[in-house]
Formats: structure tokens, C-alpha cells, sequence
């Protein structure tokens, strides 16, 4: 954003405000004998020059999903903060970029500095599992280990005894026997990956970690980021390589995280990650344009698949599920990482993680989410972060071309198709999904989220069609302090417990399914913060019950 001068202050704005802000004009001015001001011919006048445009890769439909999920996810776990990074992985370019809470660029008097940061690229952090993917790709890679190969997990407590000081206890967060390699990633096994590291030794997992970029910055186009810290082998103590390996002693920043689970998506190529795709003249001549580059080659073509068939394990089988999706495979990994505050790992304090990127067959979008200290619904990676991966992959998927099936070209009459269910949606996010379903979209209301829709989703309908999109109750008066209920019956319960959330809802659920019936019910006028009770049961047996 900018001061009132019109000079960058943060972000892209300072980053090119050489480029941006063009150059000032000027003439100089003579008064005549009636003191009336006239330009002067004696003196040279130059023409004020506006300054290049600068288009980002930012693409502004997953920008909107990241943005608005994030947010939900945020609120619905009370959580002190989180950020969404999404980065497209044969390119390296930066997709969207979301931090919450974030500030108004229009209206920055008394925000707290704090959030000025874009903590994307400012902030480092201990990165818990998530890091596995370093020790991970070092053994497979050097075939220290096979995806099959057995190891005793310890029933959940292994003591590691070092040279000099104490043993040291290694704990799972769930007790295992026997446990594969595979099997071992895909449950977040820390005993397993810290026996393992021992086979990897210091020198590889040191080596693995540079060369996926840790410890680095990325370079890209974006003021005030930080290396990370990932301290030279000599720098070790004996604890360092098992604690390693399962994400600590070691500082990343979000952007690095995400670059190397694209360099796995990537078939083991790291690209830098950039976000500035163009720089244009005022009048739309391309100046200049970035181009994807390649850093290195950090794991073979066959440790990338295999490390692939590993993640999508921990979607469908691990810690992950909560990121499963139906009809697109997922890959990704979970991290929960106790924070180290005032000289220790705070008891109950979090940072929670989830990485992935889908299709895993052909991967589009690499995307991770983090939550700072998730106090409700769960503090794992697994329980407060895959959720709003989720959330939004389904979005992404319902919206994009490239995840459509391409079906034969046929000369027939058209066919009533699915219409997509976006209920509570913002109005921009529902309008791109319907048309990228082939309908339109026709708003009723001034509100900026979906409350209901016409045709119902599940129903067919023309390609063409318009489907009524009810933002507000416009006949509805509310008092100051109070709420009308929404109408969430038909939803199915995470969507109607994300709704009544929006409004600041307490949410009560009897039964599973599809919401036929809440109390109080749809439209009545209740206190902020009331419990709604919602009455659930399975599929088959609710749409009975609603006619």
C-alpha cells in the first residue's frame, strides 16, 4: 500500500515505487504586470510521466477461496493467526498468498505493526512432520530404505542415548509396533523417521535440506524476507540429527516450505518461486516478463513418485484424511510443532501445518496452511489445517478447467448437468464456480455471502441456466446485537456449522447426515452468540423427511 503521496510503503508498492510512481512534472510560471501567472517561454516545462504497470501471477479466484477459507478456518479452531501460500509447481509462480488477520490498505491508522508483515516471507518457524519430507526424500533417494521396509515404532516411547547428557525420549503421537516406512510417513511416526536419520547420517540430511532451498532466501519479489536458519553440520550437537529429521532445530519460512513440496510436484525440479509476472508501459507494451527458472534437480524423477505414492497414503490412511477429496487424488503431509517461547517449548502452544498439492497425478497447485495456535477442534496439522486445505482444493476443483474430464465431442440436444452447491460462498467465488459448471449466475440481495440458491444443488438443470443466488433477506430488519437465523437445512453438517460460524453461531449437532431440522429456526431473530441445535440424519432418510 501507499501514504498520501502516493509512495510504497509495503509489499509490491515499495518493492517497484521506482517503476510505479512515474515521474513528476513541472513549469515554471511568470506573473505579468497584473499579476496574473502565465508559463514561461524562457524556461524549459516537462510533461508529468506515469510509471509502469506491474501484473502479478496472482490469480484472483484462489486468492479470493485462500482468503475467505482462511479466515473460516481461523475463527472456527480460535486460532491467534495462520497464512495460506499456493504456488503453481512447474512454474514457481505464486498463485495466492493470504495472511489473517490481515489490514485495510485503505484505512491503516492504529493497526498494530504487527500485521503489516506479510509473514509469508518474514517469519520463520520450527516446522514439525512437515519437514519429513527432507529425511524422507534423502533415503529414498540414496536407497538407505525401501517403502516396505520394516521398523519397530517402540509402542510410542523410544530413549535415544548420545554421547554425553541424558537419554533423550522420543514420543509418538499414537503407540505403533511394527510400523513400514510408508506406513511410518504416512501416521507421522517421529520414533521411526528419527531411526532413520541415523542410516542418512549428518552430511545428506544437511545436503538434502540446502539443496531444497532451506536456509536460503528465495528471492522472490517481495521486501523483507528472511533466510531461515539451518545450522552447518559443525554447529550440531548430538541431538541435532534425530531432531532434525522430525522438524526441529531448524527455522523455515513458509514460502520455503512450499517451494520444496513443488519441487516434489515437480518430479524433483525446485523452481524459484516468483510473483511478478510482468512489467508493462502505461500504455500495455511489455517491458519485461518473468520467466520460470530452475534452481536444481534435488531428487530423481523416481524418488519424486515415490515420495508422491507416500503423501497421497497419508491423505487417504494417515494423519491427513481430513484433506481427502472424492474425485481428485491429493498428496500431502500434516506438521504440528511445539513453539519455543522465552527460552522453551510452551506446553499447549502449537503451530499447525498442512501441505499438499493436487492432482497427484499431474499436480496444479501446491498448497500450505498454517495456524498459530489453534485452541479449538483440535491443535495437529491433521485436525486444524487439512480441513481448510480442504475447503479450499474443492472450490479450486469445482472452478478450474483443467480438472474437468474432457468428454467426446457429440452432436445431440444438451443434457441437464449437477448444479454445484455454493451456499455459503462470497458472492464472486459462487459466480466463478457456477460458470466454470456452465451456468450463470443471478444475485438477489446486497449481502456479500450465499444463503441459498434456486435451482437446490444435487439438481440437474440446462447448461445455461441461471441460477438465483440469494445474498440477503432484504425483508428481514435486524436489531443491533442480534442475528436471523440462516437456513442450513439440506447442508450437510461441516457446511451449515461453517455458516452459522460466519454469524458468530454456537453450533450443537444431534445425529449425522444432512441437517432436517434447527432450532431456533430459519429467520428468527436471536442474540449474537446463541446456540443453534441441529437435528441430522443420513442421506437417504433426510430428503424424505424435508418434503
Amino acid at each position: 500500500f501507499t501514504d498520501v503521496d502516493n509512495k510504497g510503503l509495503s509489499g509490491i508498492e515499495v518493492q517497484f515505487d521506482d517503476r510505479l510512481r512515474g515521474i513528476d512534472g513541472y513549469a515554471i510560471m511568470q506573473r505579468d504586470g497584473l499579476g496574473r501567472r502565465h508559463p514561461s517561454v524562457d524556461y524549459p516545462r516537462v510533461d508529468p510521466a506515469n510509471g509502469s504497470n506491474i501484473v502479478l501471477t496472482i490469480d484472483l479466484e484462489y486468492q479470493s477461496i485462500a482468503e475467505s477459507e482462511l479466515r473460516k478456518g481461523i475463527e472456527r479452531n480460535k486460532a491467534e493467526s495462520g497464512l495460506v501460500v499456493m504456488l503453481e509447481p512447474s512454474t514457481g509462480a505464486i498463485l495466492a498468498m493470504a495472511n489473517y488477520p490481515g489490514i485495510d490498505p485503505n484505512n491503516v491508522v492504529g493497526t498494530d505493526a504487527a500485521l503489516f508483515k506479510n509473514r509469508v516471507i518474514t517469519d520463520m518457524f520450527e516446522p514439525g512432520s512437515v519437514f519429513k519430507v527432507v529425511a524422507a526424500s534423502a533415503a529414498v533417494e540414496k536407497s538407505l530404505v525401501k517403502l516396505d521396509q520394516q521398523f519397530f515404532a517402540e509402542n510410542g516411547t523410544y530413549y535415544v542415548k548420545y554421547a554425553s547428557g541424558p537419554p533423550r525420549k522420543i514420543t509418538d503421537t499414537h503407540p505403533y509396533n511394527m510400523l513400514t516406512f510408508q506406513e511410518a510417513i504416512e501416521h507421522s511416526s517421529n520414533i521411526v523417521v528419527a531411526k532413520v536419520s541415523i542410516l542418512i547420517g549428518t552430511e545428506l540430511l544437511y545436503t538434502t535440506a540446502r539443496n531444497y532451498g532451506f536456509g536460503v532466501a528465495t528471492g522472490v519479489e517481495l521486501p523483507g524476507e528472511i533466510n531461515g536458519e539451518l545450522k552447518k553440520p559443525n554447529q550440531w550437537s548430538g541431538a541435532t540429527l534425530n531432531s532434525m529429521a522430525i522438524g526441529y532445530e531448524v527455522g523455515v519460512t513458509p514460502i520455503q516450505l512450499a517451494a520444496a513440496y513443488a519441487a516434489v510436484a515437480n518430479n524433483g525440479v525446485l523452481m524459484k518461486p516468483f510473483i511478478v509476472k510482468q512489467e508493462l508501459t502505461p500504455h500495455n507494451e511489455v517491458l519485461s516478463e518473468t520467466h520460470p527458472q530452475q534452481i536444481r534437480k534435488v531428487i530423481s524423477r523416481s524418488t519424486a513418485q515415490q515420495l508422491t505414492k507416500i503423501f497421497e497414503g497419508v491423505v487417504e490412511r494417515g494423519t491427513g484424511v481430513s484433506a481427502h477429496h472424492d474425485n481428485v487424488s491429493v498428496a500431502g503431509k500434516t506438521g504440528t510443532s511445539r513453539k519455543f517461547i522465552d527460552g522453551k517449548y510452551e506446553v499447549g502452544n502449537y503451530t499447525a501445518s498442512f501441505v499438499g498439492y493436487f492432482p497427484a497425478e499431474d499436480p496444479k497447485v501446491v498448497c500450505l496452511v498454517m495456524l498459530d495456535h489453534p485452541r479449538e477442534g483440535g491443535y495437529t496439522g491433521g485436525f486444524a489445517s487439512a480441513p481448510i486445505f480442504k475447503a479450499i482444493a474443492e472450490k479450486i476443483i469445482a472452478s478450474s478447467s483443467w480438472t474437468q474430464k474432457q468428454e467426446p465431442t457429440v452432436i445431440a440436444e444438451k443434457q441437464p448437468i449437477v448444479v454445484p452447491d455454493v451456499a455459503g460462498l462470497e458472492i464472486d467465488v459462487a459466480s466463478s464456480i457456477l460458470s466454470g459448471s456452465g451456468f450463470g449466475a443471478q444475485p438477489f440481495g446486497n449481502g456479500r455471502v450465499v444463503l441459498r440458491q434456486s435451482p437446490s444443488p444435487g439438481t440437474r438443470a440446462l447448461p445455461g441456466t441461471a441460477i438465483k443466488i440469494i445474498t440477503s433477506e432484504l425483508d428481514i430488519k435486524v436489531p443491533k446485537g442480534f442475528a436471523a437465523v440462516p437456513d442450513v437445512r439440506r447442508m450437510s453438517i461441516r457446511r451449515a456449522i461453517n455458516r452459522l460460524s460466519m454469524d458468530e453461531f454456537v453450533v450443537s449437532v444431534t445425529g449425522s447426515g444432512i441437517v432436517v431440522g434447527q432450532v431456533p429456526g430459519p429467520g428468527q431473530q436471536v442474540k449474537l452468540g446463541a446456540r443453534v441445535l441441529l437435528r441430522c440424519e443420513p442421506k437417504s432418510v433426510s430428503l424424505v423427511a424435508l418434503n
